[in-house]
């Protein structure tokens, strides 16, 4: 019933957009890509952390764990469908990717990176939050504990300083993409000051490397709280 307001509403703000101007504009499109990201993390999250107490409370996770699925499997599936439960929100996010980067407003080159970064998150956010879930047996308790956390992974203002925050945030890290990509001064100016001695080459290469840095981070992260989470498959069934 609020797919179609939603859907009007979010045309009505291209189309404003679009009349004013504002699609030409940097920050216009670090905006609607933040948005999107954010709310495609927050539902994976939210649907992460109730995954499994949501079975445990409506007695029928017992009889999942009589089915020949693994804890691995069981796990991994509860990973993947959380995922594709934002599935809305990357669907808005890689249609204004491509219709922009082929527009010309937004760098080809911010892409790939952006995919490797929404990726490897969404994959953390998600086996954090099925962790708490293997952990819990109240729905309000894991999604509280895991919404806490999920705020200060993704929200720059609550890190104590800007090192961490560049670290950690995904979203800061996004528009660091989109700013080293698109020659936006004002963003990737850090970047382009590291790199200016070796040009536009040593600008992407530390970038770059920046990125495989934080995406390993991610990945090893999300690697560590899968295991914890099949291990509690089982030892926390009630």
């Amino acid at each position: 019933v609020t797919t179609v307001p939603a859907v009007l509403l979010l045309a009505a703000v291209y189309i404003y957009c679009g009349y004013k101007g504002y699609l030409s504009r940097e920050e216009t499109h670090i905006v609607f890509i933040l948005a999107f990201f954010f709310f495609g993390l927050f539902r994976t999250a939210s649907s992460a952390a109730t995954c499994i107490t949501s079975e445990k409370e409506a007695l029928t996770w017992p009889i999942l764990l009589t089915t020949p699925l693994t804890e691995k499997q069981i796990a991994f599936g509860k990973i993947i469908g959380s995922c594709i439960g934002g599935w809305a929100f990357w669907l808005l996010l890689a249609v204004h990717l491509l219709v922009f980067s082929l527009a010309g407003v937004i760098s080809p080159a911010a892409v790939l990176p952006l995919i490797l970064l929404i990726a490897s998150s969404t994959l953390l956010v998600s086996a954090v939050g099925v962790f708490f879930s293997s952990c819990f047996k109240r729905s309000s308790i894991s999604a509280s504990v895991n919404l806490i956390l999920f705020i200060f992974f993704t929200a720059p203002v609550c890190c104590p300083s800007p090192l961490p925050t560049f670290l950690v945030s995904p979203l800061f890290a996004a528009v660091i993409i989109l700013g080293v990509t698109g020659g936006w001064d004002n963003i990737g100016g850090p970047f382009q000051q590291i790199g200016s001695r070796w040009g536009w080459f040593g600008t992407f290469l530390i970038s770059g490397l920046a990125l495989i840095v934080l995406v390993a981070i991610y990945l090893s992260l999300a690697l560590g709280a899968f295991a914890i989470a099949v291990a509690n498959i089982r030892r926390r069934t009630f």
